[in-house]
């Protein structure tokens, strides 16, 4: 965690690349490549098309969220993203075993993830350890209408840095 003792506030998310979801095709495709030799000879084109259809899942993946990645890193870097400061209000948790979003409004902008959707901003739900809670004062930088969302259909504010302020 960075910490700016000048306006008392602490870096609690920052963009990552996560990896191990693109990672998941390589381990597909070891495993087909490793039992090719113990499949009977008519069925081996299934191994190749299934390590086939692992690596450009790795690829297309792998892509994909570091580019995410990238740009949110790169909306950091260059001060292109948007501030929201407060305290979070309206925080809707979201539990261990539901389903749908998490979210909470700060200055009266609004921002909704979850972490059953890969993407290159925070997306961390308070019932998996993320630090979002009601009245946390935090200066949030985003991304606004960065795709839609995944469960309504509404524009999502991508958020690419967390600072919690104190």
């Amino acid at each position: 965690m960075l910490a700016d003792v000048a306006t008392g506030c602490r870096t609690i998310y920052q963009p990552t690349f996560y990896w191990p979801f693109a990672a998941g095709g390589l381990f597909l495709m070891a495993m087909a490549l490793l039992l090719r030799n113990r499949i009977e000879e008519a069925r081996r084109h299934w191994v190749y098309l299934v390590a086939g259809g692992a690596a450009l899942w790795t690829i297309v993946a792998g892509a994909s969220t570091y580019a995410d990645h990238a740009q949110a890193a790169n909306a950091i870097r260059t001060h292109a993203a948007l501030v929201a400061e407060g305290r979070v209000t309206n925080f809707q948790p979201l539990s261990l075993f539901a389903h749908g979003e998490e979210s909470f409004t700060v200055n009266g902008v609004r921002f909704a993830y979850s972490d059953a959707v890969v993407s290159g901003g925070f997306n961390r739900t308070s019932g998996r350890g993320g630090p979002m809670r009601e009245g946390l004062p935090v200066r949030i930088y985003y991304l606004p209408n960065h795709g839609t969302d995944f469960f309504d259909g509404s524009p999502v504010n991508l958020i690419v840095r967390i600072d919690s302020c104190f």
